[in-house]
């Protein structure tokens, strides 16, 4: 029969292994000065893959999501905020912005969320590059 210790170090090499992985995949960009998110639109960035972000304030608090929606090719930059919802400009749809969840017909697919976070008056937000999708016909 093995030590259990041995699955301890495997495991605990696994894991660092993963983390690696998931720090080398990620990093935290500088999307834009906090004062220039205007009150009732978004902020776009373009980054790389001809992928964008949107960024969003609602009071107080600062949202980043990925810019296009999932039901159509409209940049949600440039919708409307509406609580803590973006309504698509071109169809209508609307998404949550804490979530990403569709909350209004036609969008059914979630738009992704990005973690941010505000340093002397500048947002950043948290980009995943392994889940930056390259712009399609249909998306």
């Amino acid at each position: 029969m093995s030590a259990p210790w041995r699955y301890v170090i495997v495991f605990r090499v696994q894991l660092e292994e993963q983390m690696d992985k998931e720090q080398a995949a990620s990093e935290w960009i500088r999307v834009c000065n906090i004062t220039e998110i205007p009150d009732d639109m978004g902020f776009k960035l373009q980054i790389e893959n001809d992928h964008a972000v949107a960024a969003f304030r609602v009071g107080q608090e600062y949202f980043v999501v990925e810019d296009k929606c999932t039901h159509g090719a409209a940049s949600l930059s440039e919708g409307f905020i509406e609580g803590f919802e973006i309504e698509c400009p071109f169809h209508g749809g609307k998404f949550d912005l804490r979530s990403g969840k569709p909350t209004a017909f036609p969008c059914t697919l979630s738009i992704q969320t990005h973690e941010t976070r505000i340093e002397e008056g500048t947002l950043y937000t948290l980009i995943y590059r392994d889940k930056i999708q390259p712009e399609t016909k249909d998306r």
